[in-house]
């Protein structure tokens, strides 16, 4: 999972020196933040073994979260 992330980036920020306009940058920045939170979250959701499905029940997704999760919380 680390390997696919890192390439991610490295991909990510080899697309960002190539965009010569600064707005243009920080708008391509912010967008794929987003698009990176949001598959976070979705993933979290439909395998919360492999995610952290407590960072998707702080974004708001409280009906998806498994039954057992507010049991083992303390």
């Amino acid at each position: 999972m680390l390997k696919y992330a890192l390439t991610i980036a490295c991909a990510w920020v080899a697309i960002l020196y190539t965009i010569p306009d600064t707005y243009t940058k920080i708008f391509a920045f912010v967008w794929w933040a987003d698009v990176l939170t949001f598959a976070y979250c979705a993933l979290s959701i439909y395998n919360p073994a492999a995610f952290s499905v407590r960072l998707a029940h702080r974004m708001g997704f409280r009906k998806f979260a498994p039954s057992w999760y507010g049991e083992v919380q303390s």
